[in-house]
């Protein structure tokens, strides 16, 4: 006979709303989970199941399978700078700026083009990657598929500085979010510290 019970989890890589999203729906997907919520702020989800017909490990898979992961306790994020996420956005951002110096100095339009492309394939990749993620696993259209498919229609249609400057201010843009997300967990983790460990009841 299967009973309610809940689970929390600490989940590592969510750098947007989305994220949450596409999360809490691949979890609702398992059969026996009844709830499913995720805080965006503190990076937690709480589970809500049958533990007769799901697991743990079941639960874990989901949230791995979404493109995110789990971690066992609460540890200090690694610096912002050193995620392979932030360091393809500094690099797409640099090498499209290099295209769009060179289409403004009247240099070669081949050689413009070119690292406008790369600049903009080097930052959407991660783009895609979410986007797809966010299909195939909770049959979402997230921001980071509309972002894609303008990037690729501009690209079809030769625009490349258009197609550049989608991927470069998005990526831009979700880097911020995920610096200040950083910033909140952050904050409320010093909160929880302050918590007394024992409370005296008259």
């Amino acid at each position: 006979m299967s009973t309610s019970d809940t689970q929390q989890f600490l989940i590592r890589g969510m750098d947007c709303a989305d994220c949450a999203v596409t999360i809490e729906r691949s979890l609702r997907r398992l059969p026996g989970v009844e709830l499913a919520t995720i805080a965006y702020a503190s990076a937690r989800a709480r589970v809500t199941y049958q533990s007769g017909v799901v697991t743990r490990e079941q639960m874990v898979t989901a949230i791995r399978d979404a493109g995110y992961d789990v971690a066992q306790e609460r540890k200090p994020d690694p610096p912002l700078f050193s995620r392979p996420q932030v360091r393809l956005t500094v690099a797409s951002a640099v090498v499209a700026g290099i295209g769009f110096l060179v289409r403004l100095l009247g240099g070669p339009e081949a050689v413009a083009e070119a690292l406008l492309g790369l600049g903009a394939l080097i930052g959407g990749f991660p783009i895609a990657r979410r986007g797809w993620l966010a299909l195939r696993v909770s049959r979402t259209l997230d921001m980071n598929i509309l972002m894609a498919v303008a990037a690729i229609g501009a690209a079809a249609i030769d625009q490349w500085e258009e197609a550049a400057a989608v991927v470069v201010l998005f990526s831009l843009a979700e880097t911020l979010e995920a610096l200040t997300a950083d910033r909140a967990r952050s904050a409320i983790a010093s909160l929880m510290t302050l918590a007394p460990q024992t409370a005296l009841v008259h």
